[in-house]
């Protein structure tokens, strides 16, 4: 199953609100040159965890999503 992240989860993770904006939005280009044109809507704000993952070039802990939705939650 897909994992999608948001601007916030990406600022959970310790990025700042401009880096998490600009990961999505570089995530977001990456799959409209890939063909998935609906990735090309200015109102969508969620894309692949992996994506974010190649852009980066490491990988994300989901757990750690995980821990600190649980942790905001509880």
């Amino acid at each position: 199953m897909t994992k999608f992240v948001t601007k916030n989860d990406l600022m959970k993770l310790g990025f700042s609100s401009w880096q998490g904006m600009m990961l999505v939005k570089q995530a977001k280009t990456k799959l409209a040159n890939q063909g998935l044109t609906w990735y090309e809507s200015k109102g969508l704000g969620r894309v692949p965890l992996e994506t974010v993952e190649e852009i980066l070039g490491v990988k994300i802990d989901e757990d750690i999503l995980l821990d600190t939705e649980i942790k905001e939650n509880a």
